[in-house]
């Protein structure tokens, strides 16, 4: 918190995914940072910010390296027009397209 105060729209909700985005339905995102170490929230996480994301905006997932979650992501994004690029530290990116 301390790090990211000086930014103004940064909002940081500790807990389960997708329960603690309670109440953020109707927001729009142009950045998301998923950090949920396993498939099943990652899943969640995914369908929850995904289609709040802005066209262009900009969503990285952690523990892309472990099979698993790497599997949830192809699912998820299969037959979706956006980019997925696979970065050398083990995250993903993807950025959403239009439509």
């Amino acid at each position: 918190k301390r790090l990211l105060a000086p930014y103004a729209g940064v909002l940081l909700h500790p807990g389960i995914c997708a329960a603690s985005a309670s109440g953020l339905e109707g927001v729009r995102f142009s950045f998301v940072h998923l950090d949920l170490d396993l498939p099943a929230g990652t899943r969640d996480g995914l369908e929850f910010f995904h289609p709040r994301l802005v066209p262009g905006g900009i969503l990285i997932g952690d523990d892309y390296a472990d099979p698993a979650v790497r599997q949830t992501f192809a699912d998820y994004f299969g037959g979706r027009p956006d980019t997925l690029v696979e970065l050398p530290w083990g995250q993903a990116m993807v950025v959403r397209h239009d439509g």
